[in-house]
Order: structure tokens, then C-alpha cells, then sequence
């Protein structure tokens, strides 16, 4: 378990969070509240649970130079994904994955 002081919701910090959060997911920027947050943390590491949040975290561990680490649970994680242009979750998952993983093979 993580200790409650060792861990943010970033939605909480900014106002309104909807807005900040869709930013975040379509241009990588990164709510100044929630960098000075994640800074004063001084983390190690970021850990992110299924390729979406994998591909998400990604800004923030580039920002804060730090390594993301991402668990993959679901067929996805066990199954060869054919992909083609209109699966654009998937594209970006799987190129995450196979150009930036270091240890997934």
C-alpha cells in the first residue's frame, strides 16, 4: 500500500479538472499544480496499471525524468494485435510498447 501522503489524485488539483485532464490527453500539457505536486514528491518511479494509462503517464515521467513503469493485464497483453488505421488506442499502446518498453519482448 501506498501511504496517503505519498499519493496524488491529480484531478483534484486543478479547477476545473475535466478541462485540465482533456488538455493533458490531447496536447501532453502538464497543470503546473500538478507538476509542482508531483515534484515536491520527489518520486522514483511512476507506475501505471494498462497500456492507456501506460501511454498517458508518459509526459509526466519525460517531464520529470524519471521511469514509467506499465502493467499490462487483458487479452492484449497475451495476444498478437493486428493493427490498421482506425485503432488508434491500440497504435499508440502497441508503439509505446514495442519502441519505448525496454523489457517487453
Amino acid at each position: 500500500m501506498i501511504p496517503q501522503d505519498r499519493a496524488i489524485i491529480l484531478g483534484y488539483l486543478a479547477s476545473p479538472p475535466g478541462l485540465w485532464k482533456t488538455a493533458y490527453k490531447l496536447t501532453g500539457f502538464i497543470h503546473p499544480r500538478w507538476l509542482k505536486s508531483l515534484q515536491d514528491l520527489s518520486p522514483q518511479l511512476i507506475h501505471a496499471h494498462f497500456g492507456l494509462d501506460g501511454v498517458l503517464a508518459l509526459p509526466l515521467a519525460k517531464k520529470l525524468n524519471i521511469p514509467l513503469i506499465v502493467t499490462f493485464y487483458g487479452y492484449y497483453a497475451t495476444t498478437e494485435i493486428t493493427l490498421n488505421q482506425s485503432q488508434s488506442f491500440y497504435a499508440q499502446t502497441w508503439d509505446f510498447v514495442n519502441n519505448r518498453g525496454q523489457f517487453f519482448r
